[in-house]
């Protein structure tokens, strides 16, 4: 599968890529309060394409990337 995606925007997930690796690179996982601002970041995420996470323990970034997808057009 193909997806058009703006110029704006894939220079906005490389920048977001490259920021995360130095993040995770510095250990930003240890970090006490990591898991719990993590954790709420996907369930919001969810929530706004209708999906509830609290039952889903495995529910990760790679699906809400999976979400994030219908707001693609697929070529």
């Amino acid at each position: 599968m193909n997806y058009i995606v703006s110029k704006e925007r894939l220079l906005k997930l490389l920048k977001a890529e490259n920021e995360l690796n130095v993040l995770e690179g510095d250990g930003v996982d240890n970090w006490t309060w990591y898991m719990e601002g993590r954790r709420q970041y996907l369930k919001e995420g969810a929530e706004m394409y209708g999906v509830n996470i609290d039952d889903n323990e495995d529910f990760d970034f790679e699906d809400l990337a999976e979400l994030d997808l219908q707001n693609f057009e697929e070529i």
